[in-house]
């Protein structure tokens, strides 16, 4: 759970309480209690899995607490050890790890299930198993199969190329290689099954587990959403990697990635290739560098799969050879933590209320407004 999460389950504290069993029982001591502020406090770091001892040390100047709870001012040493004491006489079992852990969890799954859209209900709670953690942190690729339904595949390929044709007669398309490769940019705004898509649970808890680290914002943000078009005869790209960073690559993930199959994969419509491993190298192949076959992975997979591989992992689209296009979503994650230290102020978004036309080329630059746009004339 991060401050994004605890916000939700505090943004109204009686409706979102009382969904939860042991959730209502803390309610009355809410209720009844005078120290509302602390109490907060308190059960804000308990969803976050922070020690009761002492953690509001944690948050007294970290405004993200504060404003995912609905606190001004982090409450003193003595309030918070008179808002326990009053607890304690009112419900003694109110610190109780179960009765804590308990509401813990409840909080966890309703947010899951909030979270996850209806096209995904029945795997709300899906979760990655331990064996597959270790062959995605050891080989740097994991394919999962049957991740969503072959009718779902079948209507989402059908909108692609729907989609992709209009912007072929506008003028708009984007093209790349020989011209026989295509991709749809910018799928958050093309249908409202795009926005679903990419909030798969599974994908989510991969994202999680490859950008896990010590923190309590966001651990990644979503770089790209595409849908990538191989046709007939497409080539094969070159070796790279998904991180434009300088060499030696870091020891952190940068960047990560995710393949919808909305058909089969095979070896003979482009499947992407990698090196297994290769993410461990910490450097970027080089343009002449022949890979031996025999060190090559072709990561088939059948319709409704889904395909993951780590930003450093040495990997390329394979070539088309058949008289047919081949056609997935491509998803794109970024570690947040550059974003994180460095942007206080979310210049971008606060500037998107400005009209384009009081833009100068400065101030565009300044904010970001024309980064990762790929459609032309939008600003």
């Amino acid at each position: 759970m991060d401050y994004l999460d605890l916000k939700t389950v505090f943004s109204d504290l009686d409706e979102s309480f009382g969904k939860f069993s042991s959730g209502q029982e803390i309610l009355k001591d809410y209720a009844r209690s005078t120290f509302k502020q602390e109490v907060r406090v308190l059960l804000g770091s308990v969803l976050l899995g922070q020690s009761l001892s002492g953690s509001f040390e944690l948050f007294k100047s970290n405004r993200f607490f504060l404003d995912s709870i609905g606190v001004d001012l982090v409450p003193s040493t003595e309030r918070i050890e008179s808002a326990k004491a009053e607890l304690l006489k009112h419900r003694p079992t109110f610190f109780d790890p179960s009765v804590l852990d308990g509401f813990k969890r409840e909080a966890e799954l309703w947010l899951q299930s909030i979270s996850c859209p209806s096209i995904f209900s029945n795997m709300a709670t899906a979760k990655l198993t331990d064996v597959q953690r270790q062959h995605l942190d050891a080989q740097g690729y994991l394919v999962i199969k049957d991740a969503f339904s072959s009718d779902l595949a079948d209507e989402v390929r059908e909108k692609v190329l729907w989609i992709a044709e209009r912007e072929r007669k506008s003028g708009t398309s984007f093209h790349y290689g020989s011209g026989k490769l295509q991709r749809v940019y910018h799928l958050l705004n093309k249908q409202e099954i795009f926005r679903d898509l990419i909030c798969h649970p599974l994908v989510l808890d991969v994202m999680e587990h490859i950008f896990d680290r010590p923190t309590l914002h966001e651990k990644f943000f979503l770089s790209s959403w595409h849908a990538n078009i191989l046709g007939p005869g497409a080539e094969s790209q070159v070796w790279h990697v998904d991180a434009a960073t300088p060499e030696p690559l870091p020891a952190w993930p940068v960047r990560a990635n995710v393949n919808f199959l909305l058909e089969d994969y095979t070896r003979k419509n482009g499947a992407t290739q990698c090196v297994p491993g290769s993410h461990t190298l910490l450097r970027k192949p080089k343009r002449d560098e022949a890979i031996d076959e025999s060190d090559l992975l072709t990561l088939v997979g059948t319709k409704g799969s889904l395909v993951f591989w780590h930003g450093h992992l040495w990997h390329r689209s394979g070539s088309n050879v058949t008289d047919n296009a081949r056609i997935g979503l491509v998803r794109c994650f970024a570690a947040s933590h550059l974003r994180e230290m460095a942007l206080e102020e979310n210049c971008f978004n606060v500037a998107s209320d400005i009209p384009p036309a009081e833009f100068s080329r400065s101030l565009k630059k300044l904010v970001g407004a024309d980064h990762g746009r790929k459609d032309p004339g939008l600003m």
